[in-house]
């Protein structure tokens, strides 16, 4: 149900492309168990795709209540927007990532603080 929707399913593949997180479309259900078994660790990427998920299901479902019961529109634009401006804020409270070459990348490539990483 949850990415039944074609717009939910639009906002959802966006937001993938944008963390670079590999995924493919699945049942909610196998969804989650992909999330469960694929999104462990303490490297950035899979940070960033913990955090993209949640943010994704989140704001899905924000939009998807206000649209329900408040009548309220807002085209994926908007939507993707404010979901990456929530990714980006949770990023800059980051601490404690170990310093590998693979996190410095995608610390110079999301433009975050070196204040991410253990000392």
């Amino acid at each position: 149900l949850f990415f039944g929707c074609h717009i939910t399913m639009e906002i959802w593949k966006l937001l993938i492309q944008d963390c670079d997180i590999q995924w493919s479309p699945r049942s909610w259900l196998d969804t989650i168990n992909w999330a469960a078994c694929n999104l462990k660790g303490k490297n950035l990427n899979k940070i960033i795709s913990r955090l993209a998920f949640s943010v994704a299901i989140y704001c899905i479902w924000i939009e998807q209540n206000n649209h329900i019961f408040s009548k309220e529109f807002k085209d994926k634009e908007t939507i993707m927007c404010s979901m990456r401006n929530m990714i980006r804020g949770w990023l800059t409270k980051l601490r404690d990532i170990p310093c590998s070459m693979v996190n410095q990348g995608l610390k110079t490539t999301r433009m975050l603080a070196d204040t991410i990483f253990d000392r």
